[in-house]
Formats: structure tokens, sequence, C-alpha cells
């Protein structure tokens, strides 16, 4: 999911145009599937984890570079 969209909204947003363009996503590893209900459910609860993963990624490598500077280390 992660590679789809940066943000929950632009995953949303992107089910919603194709879906207006009659096509439907799956994700057979993940079991997603759109056709259905819970598919979307599926689809949305993940999009909502992806985009915590990437915040959660940027604040852990924000605070490595911070780590890293104060011991002295240079950042490049």
């Amino acid at each position: 999911m992660d590679r789809l969209g940066r943000s929950t909204v632009q995953l949303l947003m992107l089910l919603d145009d194709l879906r207006s363009r009659s096509v439907e996503f799956q994700a057979i590893t993940q079991g997603i599937d759109t056709t259905t209900a819970m598919g979307r459910m599926v689809y949305g609860q993940l999009a909502v984890f992806a985009e915590f993963e990437r915040e959660q990624n940027s604040v852990r490598t924000k605070a490595g570079m911070a780590s890293a500077r104060k011991r002295g280390k240079h950042i490049g």
C-alpha cells in the first residue's frame, strides 16, 4: 500500500478514481478485494497503517540523525 500513495487520503482518492472508471482493486497477497465491503474496509485500514508506518520511519530517521550529530558524526 505504501507504494501506491503517500497518505490515507491519496490512497482513498485512488480507489475512488479507479471505481469511477469501473475498475476494482485486488491485492491477492494482502487479501484485498475492493468488490466487497470487507475488502474496501481492509483497503482503508491498510492505507491508515501505511501512512502511520511512513510517519514513524521519518521520526526514527530524524531521531537517529540527531543522535549521530550529538556523537559528532557527519551526516551527509
